[in-house]
C-alpha cells in the first residue's frame, strides 16, 4: 500500500542577538526646529522658543544696548514681544557636530559671525556674552562693538525638566584625563547605584553653567568644581569641545590634553514602560532609513514619438522590476537591524545588567538556585534554577564569579518579557530557568551580555545551608526530551519503498526568521529514519538556504518521478504560509528566497498545487501535518506588505479525501506557537513525541496531539494564543 505523509509546519519568527550595556542615550533635550517660511520664523517645539529668521538676521548689527532695544521694537510673524536671547538660549542653536556650519540648515538667514546675547559678562562690566556661529565659541564681547542680532520669543510655559543628573564627587575636582579616557571613565562609572553614566555633550554640560556668577561660573548646587576646563563628548576630527568653568567660556581643545571630567545620566527614561520608549526611539531611528522609491514618473519628451515613449516606459518597468526586489530586501534588512538596535537601547535604559546572587546547591535534585535582579529595574527580583550535575557542581561554584552570563529577553505585542538566564562555561551553556514565573514564547529575543566578574556577583555568592527546593523540577525545561526518547526507542526495519521530503526554513531572505525551525526539521529527519523506517538514501532534506524555490521544485520533481506503486512518502514542511488576497486568499508555501509580496508569481508553491501533485502521484496515501493557519500574520504583523495586521482566513484547499488526510496545527483564527521549554514548535513537538511513543494510526496520533497541544498552549500562553489542531480527510489511514 502506498502512503504519502505530509508534515507542514509554519512558524512564528524570533530574532536573537547578543548585546552589551553601553550607556544611556539622551534624546529628550534635543531641539526640534520647524521653519515657517511665510512668517520668516523658526519654532523650537522642544524648548518652546520662536526665533527670528528674516533677512535682517544676517544683516543687522548693533552695539549691545541698541541690540536689546532692536529686539524690543521688532515685529516679525505677527509677534511683537521679542527679546535679546540669553547666552544659554543662543547656545541651544549650536550644532557641535557640524564643523562647517554651527547652526541647523533650517535657519536660512545666518552669518557665521558673533551674535549678541543679553547675558552680562560678570568678569567685566564692559563686556557681554556673545556666540560665534562660525567656530561655536562663547565669550565676552565689548558692549560698544557692533555684532549681529537674532531675537527670541519665549512661549509662556513653565521650564521643562532637563532630566539630567550630574556626578558630583571629589574626583570631578581632582581627576584629569584625555578625551578618550574621559569617555571610558564615564561609561564604566558606578555612582549612586547607577551604571548608565556618559560624558555629556556640549549642550548638556552647558545646563550647569551659570554666567551670572564667576570663578566658578557654575550652578551653586555643584559642590566639587575646579574652575578650569572640562571635557564634553562633542567633537570634530582632531579636537573636542570643553567648557572652562572659571567664566564658562567654551573652547575646542586637542584630544590629547588632560582636563577634568564630570559625567551625567538621564532620568528621562526611568519611569517609562518598554512599549512607549521602544516606539519613541524606533520612530527616531526609522527616519534615517530611506524607503525604496517604487514610484517613477515618466513624461513624454517633446521630440519623442508615442512608440518610442511606450518602449521607454516598458524598458523602465522591466529594469525597475529587476532592482525592486533587491531594494526592498536592503530596506527590510536595514529596518530589521534598526529594530534590534532600538530593542538593545531600550533594554539598556529600562533593565540594565543582570545580577545573580545567593547561589545555593540542591544536591538531591542537582540544581543550583539563585536570585536574579537587574541594576536598573529595581522592582524585578526572581528565583532561578541551574541544572548542574553533582560531579561538576563544586567546580561550577568555584568558577561562577568569572562565567559569562546572558539575560534572554523576548519582545512581542508592545511588551518585553524576560525568558531565561544562560551561563556559558567553556563550550557548555547552562540554562537557568525561572522557578516562580511562566516563560512566554515571543517574536524577538534579545540577549544582554555581561561578564559576571563584578563585585556584587563575587561577594554575594555564598552558601550557608542547603535547603529543600520550593519548586517542582518537573515544570522546568528539558531541551533533550525528544533526543532521549528517540535514543530509547526501537529502530524499525528500513523499507526501500518509503521516502522522505523535508523543508525546514529558519532564515528567510525577505521576511522574519523563525525560531526552532531548523531544530524541528533536523529532529524530524532522525525520527523518520529510525521510527518510520525511511532509508537515508531515499531522503530529500532542504534546510534554510537550501530550501530555495529552485531546489524545492527540482527535488519535488525527482521525488514524484521515483515514487512507485506501494511506496510511502513522508512530506514535512516547516516555514511561513502566506494567503494571497488577490487570489481570494489562496494559501502559498514560502521558500527561503521568496519575497512574500511576490509569492503568487510562482504557482508551484500554491498549497492546491502541492497537494494535487502529491495526490496525483502513484502513491496510495497522503497524510499531511500542517502547523499553520495560513492567516498571513506572524506575531501580529502582516507577512504581506500593505496588508493590515489582522488574521485572514485562507481559502480552503481541495484534495482527494479518500487518499489524503490533513492534520492542521490550529483553527483558521489561531497562531502556531513555539514551545520554549522543549525548544521545538509546539504542534511539531507532540507530533514527533507521539510518533516515537508508537502511535500507528492517524486517528490516535491526532487525538493525542490535539489534546496535548491545546492544553499546553492554554497553560503557556492563555486564551489569546490558544492552539487547537484540526483534521480533514481520511482519518482512518495508518501512519506506518
Amino acid at each position: 500500500m502506498k502512503q504519502i505523509i505530509v508534515f507542514l509546519l509554519v512558524l512564528i519568527p524570533i530574532f536573537a542577538v547578543d548585546i552589551t550595556i553601553d550607556k544611556t542615550v539622551l534624546e529628550n533635550n534635543k531641539s526640534v526646529f520647524i521653519r515657517d517660511n511665510s512668517e520668516d520664523i523658526v519654532r523650537d517645539k522642544k524648548l518652546l522658543f520662536v526665533w527670528q529668521d528674516n533677512a535682517s538676521s544676517n544683516t543687522t548689527q548693533r552695539n549691545w544696548d541698541d541690540a536689546k532695544k532692536y529686539c524690543q521694537d521688532l515685529v516679525v510673524g505677527n509677534i511683537t514681544n521679542w527679546d535679546l536671547p540669553k547666552v544659554s538660549e543662543l547656545e541651544s542653536l549650536l550644532d557641535f557636530s557640524n564643523e562647517s556650519k554651527m547652526i541647523s540648515d533650517i535657519f536660512k538667514n545666518t552669518i557665521q559671525e558673533d551674535y549678541w546675547s543679553s547675558t552680562k559678562y560678570v568678569p567685566s562690566s564692559k563686556l557681554a556674552w556673545s556666540v560665534n556661529f562660525k567656530r561655536g565659541y562663547s565669550y565676552g564681547g565689548q558692549k560698544s562693538s557692533k555684532l549681529f542680532v537674532r531675537c527670541i520669543h519665549r512661549l509662556k510655559k513653565k521650564d521643562q525638566d532637563n532630566h539630567l543628573i550630574f556626578q558630583d564627587t571629589k574626583e570631578n575636582k581632582e581627576v584629569k584625563k584625555n578625551y578618550q579616557d574621559a569617555r571610558k571613565y564615564c561609561q564604566s562609572l558606578k555612582y549612586k547605584t547607577h551604571t548608565d553614566w556618559f560624558l555629556p555633550s556640549m549642550n548638556e554640560l552647558l545646563f550647569i553653567a551659570d554666567r551670572n556668577i564667576d570663578k566658578p561660573a557654575i550652578n551653586k548646587n555643584i559642590k566639587y568644581i575646579n574652575p578650569s576646563y572640562y571635557w564634553t563628548s562633542s567633537q570634530n576630527k582632531s579636537k573636542a569641545w570643553t567648557i572652562n568653568f572659571k567664566h564658562s567660556d567654551t573652547y575646542l581643545k586637542s584630544k590629547n590634553k588632560k582636563y577634568n571630567v564630570r559625567c551625567v545620566r538621564s532620568t528621562y527614561y526611568d519611569n517609562l514602560d518598554f512599549d512607549k520608549l521602544y516606539n519613541k526611539l524606533l520612530t527616531i531611528e526609522l527616519k534615517s532609513i530611506p524607503k525604496p522609491k517604487n514610484n517613477i514618473r515618466l513624461r513624454r519628451g517633446e521630440f519623442e514619438t508615442t512608440a518610442n515613449f511606450k518602449k521607454r516606459v516598458q524598458d523602465t518597468k522591466n529594469n525597475k522590476l529587476k532592482t525592486q526586489i533587491s531594494e526592498n530586501k536592503k530596506y527590510r534588512k536595514r529596518k530589521s537591524q534598526a529594530e534590534l538596535r532600538v530593542i538593545k537601547k531600550t533594554l539598556e535604559i529600562i533593565w540594565g545588567k543582570p545580577i545573580l546572587t545567593s547561589l545555593k546547591y540542591d544536591a538531591d535534585n542537582s540544581y543550583f538556585v539563585a536570585n536574579i535582579s537587574f541594576e536598573v529595574k529595581k522592582d524585578f527580583k526572581k528565583k532561578i534554577a541551574i541544572k548542574v550535575d553533582l560531579d561538576k557542581a563544586k567546580e561550577f561554584k568555584k568558577k561562577f564569579a568569572t562565567l559569562h552570563a546572558q539575560a534572554i529577553f523576548a519582545y512581542e505585542d508592545n511588551s518585553v518579557k524576560l525568558k531565561d538566564i544562560r551561563i556559558k562555561d567553556d563550550n557548555k551553556i547552562y540554562v537557568a530557568q525561572f522557578t516562580d514565573i511562566n516563560i512566554n514564547d515571543t517574536r524577538i529575543s534579545v540577549n544582554i551580555n555581561t561578564a559576571t566578574n563584578n563585585s556584587n556577583l563575587a561577594t554575594n555568592i555564598t552558601v550557608i545551608d542547603n535547603q529543600t527546593n520550593n519548586f517542582n523540577t518537573k515544570n522546568l525545561s528539558n531541551f533533550d526530551e525528544l533526543k532521549n526518547d528517540l535514543k530509547k526507542s526501537v529502530k524499525i526495519k528500513e523499507d526501500k519503498h518509503k521516502w522522505l521530503f523535508v523543508v525546514g526554513i529558519e532564515k528567510y531572505d525577505y521576511t522574519d526568521n523563525i525560531v526552532y525551525s531548523k531544530r524541528s526539521a533536523e529532529m524530524f529527519v532522525k525520527i523518520a529514519h529510525k521510527n518510520l523506517g525511511v532509508p537515508k538514501q531515499n531522503s530529500f532534506v532542504m534546510i534554510d538556504s537550501q530550501a530555495s524555490q529552485a531546489k524545492i521544485k527540482t527535488s519535488m520533481k525527482k521525488l514524484l518521478r521515483r515514487v512507485k506503486e506501494g511506496d510511502t512518502i513522508y512530506f514535512y514542511y516547516n516555514g511561513h504560509g502566506v494567503p494571497v488576497p488577490s487570489l481570494k486568499n489562496t494559501p502559498f508555501m514560502l521558500a527561503s528566497d521568496t519575497e512574500p509580496d511576490f509569492v503568487a508569481d510562482e504557482k508551484f508553491f500554491a498549497l492546491d498545487n502541492i497537494y494535487t501533485s502529491l495526490s496525483n502521484s502513484k502513491a496510495t496515501k497522503i497524510i499531511a501535518f500542517v502547523d499553520s493557519c495560513f492567516s498571513g500574520v506572524t506575531d501580529g504583523k502582516a507577512v504581506l506588505k500593505g496588508v493590515a495586521a489582522t488574521k485572514m482566513v485562507a481559502k480552503s484547499v481541495k484534495f482527494n479525501k479518500e487518499k489524503m488526510v490533513v492534520i492542521s496545527a490550529g483553527k483558521g483564527n489561531q497562531y502556531s506557537n513555539g514551545y520554549d521549554k522543549k525548544a521545538y514548535r509546539l504542534f511539531s513537538f507532540y507530533i514527533m513525541k507521539n510518533i516515537i511513543k508508537g502511535d500507528n494510526t492517524i486517528k490516535s496520533l491526532y487525538k493525542d496531539t490535539k489534546a496535548q497541544t491545546y492544553d499546553t498552549s492554554m497553560e503557556e500562553y492563555g486564551d489569546l494564543r490558544a492552539q487547537e489542531p484540526t483534521i480533514d480527510g481520511n482519518f482512518r489511514l495508518m501512519l506506518k
